[in-house]
């Protein structure tokens, strides 16, 4: 079955049944899920795949040209239901008045056939509901799947460092606003229609009431729009900062054992106090020009219904209204609550709409660190060996990593080895680093030279893999989270299965996925996992390799994170390998047992580490030792470079932080 967007929000109805025992459960807490109709295909319009692109450039105007055939439907609907609403009083009124003047007559019940048709007209337009529901999810999945395209891969927040808070924000909520902007938009559209329908029949009725209308309403509605502009400065002011009080939230719940572990939690609190008065006090001042919109909206028609009825009854008096007339021009008064409270929400939506749209236009106009603008035509240059007997060279200090060596990086300031090894992986094309590599037998020069920027981004993430000190682990399988982007896609499923699956409230799918010939076999993986010394997480886990991992791998230690993350990055054996710490988190015997492993493992490979741990350096081939600004100090062997006082100050730091060396390994 294809999964369509209406599955999302309004067409399932899923019940929690607690009491009956007719249907078997499989569920851990006793709960049995009913899931409701569903046609086999939904209609091409109303699936995820059908959602127009969006222009970051221009959200809101782009969702309009994507969606101006549904949006035309939506609006003939729609007139069609409040046109409906606005001659129900007429229906009733000419129904009235024919029963006083002559009874139960052919011309009664010709006015109440009148009447049915009228009710049953609007029953029809009901199906708006199925329009204006894939009209808002087509808006906002397509604005979910821009801002994920753009977001996903931008290293480092990009250029333009935008907290996480307000990307969480548009994500979760923008995106949405901007799809409910146009079915408010369709609504307000329709309501204005229907007024000036009503407004005709008002002056069919009486003109002179009919010109309090007609005047006084354009009157009114121009006096809310006055509104719109402190409103929506008032809601990106409490926008913006309830994106902040998101980020620390989020930060908050990712740290939250770093935080106990320094004893932070009280100044973590009293900062979230902080944003959290000001989240209240920038929604207060929103609140305010709200709350006039809201009394706006409900005093105006209660006070034009008193003055209209007023001025009825009094033509009833006078004999220029009949009783069916003015209960028709009542209806009508009535009806004019609907024009003007959408008008309102239309206002309030727009406001909401345009600071979403500006947020979202923020965050597609992020640049990334690292594009292949600048690739010219590096591949006739490229080495006719493997990257694996290349060099790499950072231009920032000249610092040079030998080919087929495990080079040790050590600096008293991690912070220093671990940006150098960033620029060497290209984390940015700013900081610029160089390829250097045998020149061919015909050149004036024996070593030849490219710069990384130069080459094709998938070249260089190929050949060269980066793995940070903290483990980035997504939610999902063990195996997934090792193959990476190679890893086996979901298979889609229904509803009711997803629910058959997931109902027992833990959150552990299983699911059917399709095959990736690129993703390792389970030998491999288990081979790398060897490596990192992980192949108890295997045993750890109730389905093995199938088994549930927890969004950023928090249903595992730090330690299993760790060695994971480092199973990931050796597991299809790319030339050149940049790691940092990753073995922080390990114990030391696990340490000395990765050391070895990894070296095997490596050779004849390209390796650098950033570490100040005595075990890991042991093994390196090479080590480079660092000051605190990156410049090359010494580089050796790590016996040879134990003879200088501050390096063998920093590495027996290093061994504190870790622990004592395993009596197994070798006097260091």
């Amino acid at each position: 079955m294809t999964f369509g967007l209406a599955g999302l929000r309004n067409f399932t109805d899923m019940t929690t049944d607690r009491t009956r025992d007719s249907a078997p459960s499989t569920a851990a807490i006793g709960r049995n899920y009913r899931v409701g109709w569903q046609p086999r295909h939904w209609p091409r319009y109303a699936q995820i795949s059908a959602t127009p692109p969006l222009d970051g450039a221009r959200p809101l105007s782009s969702l309009f040209r994507g969606n101006v055939g549904l949006l035309l439907v939506a609006t003939l609907i729609s007139l069609l239901t409040f046109t409906s609403s606005a001659l129900l009083p007429w229906g009733l009124g000419r129904a009235l008045d024919a029963g006083i003047a002559n009874g139960i007559t052919t011309t009664l019940l010709s006015a109440l056939a009148v009447l049915v048709g009228i009710i049953l007209l609007r029953a029809v337009s009901a199906s708006y509901d199925f329009t204006a529901t894939i009209l808002t999810l087509r808006g906002g999945v397509a604005t979910q799947k821009e801002l994920m395209r753009n977001v996903s891969g931008v290293r480092g927040g990009g250029r333009t460092r935008i907290p996480a808070g307000e990307v969480v924000t548009a994500v979760t909520t923008d995106a949405n606003t901007v799809g409910d902007f146009y079915i408010f938009a369709v609504n307000t559209v329709s309501a204005l229609v229907s007024f000036g329908f009503i407004a005709v029949m008002m002056l069919r009725i009486s003109v002179p009431l009919g010109m309090v209308v007609v005047i006084g309403m354009p009157i009114l509605l121009a006096a809310m729009s006055f509104l719109v502009k402190p409103l929506q400065s008032r809601l990106t002011e409490q926008r913006e900062e309830r994106g902040k009080l998101t980020t620390l939230a989020t930060d908050g719940a990712t740290g939250l054992r770093i935080l106990r572990g320094v004893g932070g939690e009280q100044l973590y609190a009293q900062k979230y106090a902080q944003q959290s008065a000001r989240v209240r006090e920038t929604g207060i001042k929103a609140a305010l020009w709200q709350s006039i919109l809201g009394a706006i909206s409900t005093a105006a028609p209660a006070i034009f219904t008193a003055l209209l009825i007023g001025g009825g009854i009094w033509a009833v008096s006078q004999g220029k209204m009949t009783i069916g007339s003015l209960v028709e021009f009542y209806g009508y008064a009535v009806y004019l609550a609907i024009p003007i409270s959408h008008f309102s929400q239309f206002l309030q939506t727009y406001s909401d709409a345009k600071v979403a749209a500006n947020r979202i236009k923020k965050i597609c106009e992020i640049e990334p660190l690292t594009t292949d603008n600048s690739a010219a035509s590096a591949q006739a240059i490229l080495p006719a060996v493997g990257w694996e007997h290349c060099s790499l060279q950072d231009d920032e200090t000249g610092i040079v990593l030998a080919p087929q060596h495990l080079t040790g990086i050590v600096s008293g300031n991690p912070e220093v080895s671990s940006a150098l090894l960033a620029r060497l992986a290209r984390t940015d094309d700013a900081h610029p680093a160089r390829l250097l590599f045998p020149a061919p037998a015909d050149a004036e020069t024996e070593i030849a030279e490219v710069r990384l920027s130069d080459l094709p981004l998938a070249d260089v993430r190929k050949n060269i893999v980066f793995s940070e000190a903290v483990a980035q682990l997504f939610r999902g399988r063990l195996r997934s989270s090792l193959n990476a982007k190679y890893a086996e896609v979901p298979i889609p499923r229904s509803i009711t299965e997803q629910m058959a699956d997931t109902g027992d409230g833990s959150g552990v799918a299983h699911r059917q996925h399709i095959p990736n010939p690129q993703a390792a076999p389970e030998s491999e993986l288990l081979a790398a996992l060897e490596i990192a010394d992980g192949v108890d997480i295997v045993h750890g886990l109730h389905d093995g390799l199938d088994g549930y991992v927890g969004e950023h791998g928090r249903t595992l230690s730090g330690g299993q994170r760790q060695r994971v993350a480092l199973a990931r990055a050796v597991l299809h054996q790319p030339p050149i390998l940049l790691l940092v710490d990753p073995t922080s988190a390990v114990d030391s015997h696990t340490e000395a047992r990765i050391a070895q492993r990894l070296h095997a493992a490596r050779a004849g490979k390209t390796t650098a580490i950033a570490t100040v741990s005595p075990i890991m350096l042991h093994i390196c081939d090479e080590v480079i030792f660092c000051d605190d600004t990156g410049a090359e100090l010494a580089r050796g062997s790590h016996r040879e470079l134990l003879r200088r006082s501050d390096y063998d100050a920093v590495v027996r730091r290093g061994a504190a932080d870790s622990g004592p060396l395993p009596e197994q390994s070798e006097e260091v």
